[in-house]
This record gives structure tokens, sequence and C-alpha cells, in this order.
């Protein structure tokens, strides 16, 4: 819901967000909060950053796409 309440704030933390992730080496970013992944990853594809976005369920299961 703060993304829908303070938007030009949840998008300004997203972007700096995925920034500090790409700026540390990271390729894939993991959490077992979707929401959050989700709002990450909506900021890196508008950015055009090249950051890979997995679920913890993915991440046990394997995944790596």
């Amino acid at each position: 819901t703060f993304a829908v309440g303070e938007e030009p704030v949840s998008a300004e933390m997203g972007y700096d967000k995925v920034h500090d992730h790409l700026g540390a080496g990271a390729q894939y970013i993991g959490s077992p909060d979707m929401s959050c992944l989700m709002h990450q990853q909506g900021c890196a594809r508008r950015l055009g950053l090249p950051l890979r976005f997995l679920h913890i369920a993915q991440v046990l299961n394997g995944a790596r796409q």
C-alpha cells in the first residue's frame, strides 16, 4: 500500500535500490516478498538495467532465470 499512497517516494526508493544492487555487482536479486520483487523489477526494466529477479521459492527450486 505504500507504493500506492506514496508513489513518487516509492518509485525513487526502488530506483535507488536497483542502482545500488547493480553497483554492488549483483546479477540476481532474490527475496521472499513478491510485491517488493515486482516493484524493483519494474524499476530496473524502466531504467534498462540487466538485473534478474527471483522469488526465494524459485531459488530453492534451482531457477537461474
